[in-house]
């Protein structure tokens, strides 16, 4: 057999064998993409690492395991691999969202509302990179702006219900309570099991000092989840606020039971003492809250 002849031979074993290549890339990111749907981020690393390792030049195993790397808590390695996505492919919006998630996660906020940015204008229509946007811009206390971002996310997608909680935040923090009351409440009817929501209903209700309205929040918060340990103290909060100190008591009692290492539940449950007389009892948590201050 000639040279030339097999040349001519070779050629479509390289054909077969670079298909064969790329249906094992192709069905190792789906097993890669079910683990991550399935929370099994350990997996879904090895498997886009193994992707990676047979196509070094496949942007999307880059990209999901910097999301893998990014939850999984290795920040540094999550940055590099979607430095590296972006650089096989500077065009695929949901890159800049995951990169800028991890910079969010690292408080590096400015390079986060970047990256975003960045999302955004690779696709206009991107309403988790508005969501997420916005929430950097009210964590770095830009709420006109972080507002500015929940309306657009609720202009693409008005049943957005994290769109509407997060603007409520940013509404609570600047004072505008009735329309914090207002998404929360617009929140709870896209997601009624959202415990979180209830409690900054409830934080609301109570500067507003409707504390009927706070407790009823808090403990529908604390059905849905009984270990809330914030439900638990702020109704014991607003218990207070009404009198109600046996029932202040035992909530604060409750959040101590949850997490014994606060000190606020101690110093509130002191005061509740002292306003039905159990000074000894008073004096004791009021130790135990400036033991924890110097621990801590």
């Amino acid at each position: 057999m000639s040279i030339n002849s097999i040349r001519i031979v070779s050629v479509p074993f390289l054909f077969f064998a670079c298909e064969a290549l790329a249906q094992d890339v192709a069905e190792l990111v789906k097993k890669g993409q079910k683990a991550m749907m399935e929370e099994d981020f350990k997996t879904a690393l090895v498997i886009f690492s193994k992707v990676i390792e047979l196509d070094p030049k496949n942007a999307q195993a880059y990209g999901s395991r910097g999301t893998c790397n990014s939850v999984s808590g290795k920040p540094e390695e999550a940055l590099a691999d979607f430095k590296k996505a972006i650089e096989l492919n500077p065009k695929e919006a949901t890159f800049y969202n995951d990169r800028a998630n991890t910079y969010a996660g690292m408080n590096k906020l400015a390079e986060a509302i970047a990256d975003y940015t960045k999302a955004i204008d690779l696709d206009p229509r991107y309403v988790r990179a508005f969501v997420n946007r916005g929430i950097s811009r009210a964590d770095a206390e830009k709420h006109a702006e972080a507002i500015e971002d929940f309306n657009s996310a609720l202009k693409l997608d008005p049943k957005d219900a994290s769109a509407y909680y997060n603007r409520g935040l940013s509404y609570g923090l600047t004072n505008r309570y009735q329309e914090a009351i207002q998404d929360f409440s617009k929140a709870l009817d896209l997601e009624p099991k959202e415990a979180i929501v209830y409690k900054d209903r409830g934080v609301v209700y109570h500067e507003l000092k409707k504390y009927g309205e706070a407790i009823a929040d808090y403990t529908r918060a604390i059905e849905i989840t009984p270990n809330f340990a914030e439900a638990w103290f702020n109704r014991g909060l607003s218990h207070f606020e009404l009198k109600k100190y046996a029932e202040a008591i035992r909530d604060y009692s409750k959040t101590i039971e949850l997490d014994a290492t606060l000190v606020q539940p101690y110093r509130s449950r002191a005061e509740a003492y002292m306003a039905i007389g159990k000074q000894k009892e008073a004096e004791a948590d009021l130790a135990k809250a400036k033991q924890l201050e110097k621990s801590n």
